[in-house]
């Protein structure tokens, strides 16, 4: 179940012009929350089951930067991964200009909204989501992907004491800069993708979805 929340933004945020975005035509969804929140594979699983267009910011990134985000990170720090992740950002906010289904799910990086101006940006364009998972959760599925070798690499996925330290300190920022929560524990990946399809049909006309599928 999706809980409402009011959006709270400062006098700043509001004030910020982002004119030189085209306005897009699909309606977006932003999923936030900790690495091993599944904001990527529910959301595309989500978007799949109700015939929308589905990305994921991070890979994206990676596209625009020609390499793995934990080289990026390694060579040229977090700083520099962090100017490339925003500018990604307003490129698939553009982009979507361009897209034919009536709406787009973007999985966020677990960082991405911790920034005020993405933050900002985000709220002015889209929906944004917070997938609210407990720190458990997030690090046995953490643990599973550092056993995957398909699955790439989580430079900030260090010691279990510096991940809970972030996921502390990140959490409130979630609540803060998201206008919704879905409640990802006690549920299956599967069971978290039909809560966050039935938040966007609930958004988007049900039978217009349908003619995409």
């Amino acid at each position: 179940m999706a809980t409402k929340k009011v959006q709270k933004s400062s006098k700043a945020q509001k004030a910020q012009s982002f004119q030189d975005l085209a306005k897009p035509k699909a309606k977006l969804f932003f999923l936030s929350g900790f690495m091993g929140s599944g904001k990527t594979t529910a959301g595309e699983m989500a978007a799949k089951k109700i015939g929308v267009s589905f990305v994921d910011l991070d890979s994206e990134t990676e596209k625009t930067l020609g390499k793995p985000i934990a080289e990026v990170f390694e060579k040229h720090g977090e700083a520099y991964f962090r100017r490339a992740e925003a500018a990604t950002l307003g490129l698939v906010i553009s982009a979507a200009s361009l897209i034919t289904t009536k709406a787009l799910i973007v999985a966020l990086g677990g960082g991405t909204i911790i920034d005020p101006k993405n933050a900002a940006l985000i709220n002015e364009f889209g929906a944004s989501i917070f997938i609210d998972c407990d720190f458990e959760l997030c690090y046995n599925r953490i643990l599973k992907d550092s056993q995957d070798e398909s699955k790439g690499a989580r430079p900030l996925a260090k010691s279990r004491e510096e991940l809970e330290t972030l996921f502390k300190a990140r959490q409130g920022i979630y609540f803060e800069s998201s206008q919704d929560v879905i409640d990802g524990n006690d549920c299956s990946l599967n069971v978290l993708s039909d809560r966050i399809a039935n938040f966007v049909v609930e958004v988007v006309s049900i039978s217009e979805i349908g003619k995409k599928r």
